[in-house]
């Protein structure tokens, strides 16, 4: 299994940034797990689907889940490194990355991401690093950290006709795994506290209570 840099080249100014993966040559895979989460926080590289060779038979049945639009490629090398001894790593970095404007916002809105299924990812990346051994200090903090951010915003950015059916899987979830959640700030830690104690009405009453004070905001600052 090779992992080699790319280079991100933005379309507006042609500004380049390089990106290289942290070592070069070859490592056993329990070598490179100490900082795995960080080194991906950062970069990206462990979940980019470019700059990648390997074996068609550590390929096997694994597939890319068709139901992801968004971190599907991090998914799926997750479940190849698990069948990984060593990885090669080269810092060339002959693979170029278009990107859009420089600094220009995503054309998506909150609202219609999948925050539910980036939970899920995290989720699996855990289990990825418990069963590698590897699920502790740097890696359990920004992990742990993760999933509580994105079961907040599970939530937060549900909308009214879908926000039982999303309570209801997201505490369920938690609940099997026996995650611990935590937050920053009064908003994230009521939110998660609630779910965390099954207050579904209580919880629904607030989001949308913070959502009328965020619209009647922008209303008034565009006044």
């Amino acid at each position: 299994f090779v992992i080699g840099g790319l280079s991100k080249v933005w379309r507006d100014s042609g500004k380049t940034v390089e990106i290289k993966p942290p070592y070069t040559g070859k490592m056993n895979t329990a070598e490179i797990l100490e900082d795995f989460a960080e080194i991906q926080k950062n970069t990206g590289i462990y979940g980019f689907c470019t700059s990648k060779m390997f074996s068609k038979n550590i390929l096997d049945d694994t597939r890319f889940d068709e139901q992801l639009i968004l971190a599907e490629d991090f998914d799926f090398y997750l479940r190849l490194y698990r069948k990984i001894d060593e990885i090669c790593f080269s810092d060339n970095t002959d693979y170029y990355y278009l990107q859009e404007t420089e600094n220009s916002p995503l054309n998506v809105r909150d609202e219609d991401i999948d925050y539910f299924s980036q939970l899920g990812i995290q989720i699996r990346f855990a289990e990825f690093l418990k069963d590698m051994g590897a699920y502790s200090g740097k890696n359990r903090e920004i992990v742990e950290k993760s999933i509580s951010n994105y079961a907040y915003l599970t939530l937060h950015h549900s909308t009214k006709e879908n926000f039982g059916q999303r309570f209801r899987e997201t505490y369920e979830l938690i609940k099997e795994k026996s995650l611990p959640l935590s937050g920053n700030g009064i908003r994230r830690k009521t939110v998660l506290s609630l779910l965390k104690h099954n207050q579904k009405t209580a919880l629904f009453c607030l989001v949308r209570s913070y959502k009328g004070a965020g619209k009647l905001i922008k209303r008034l600052i565009k006044h």
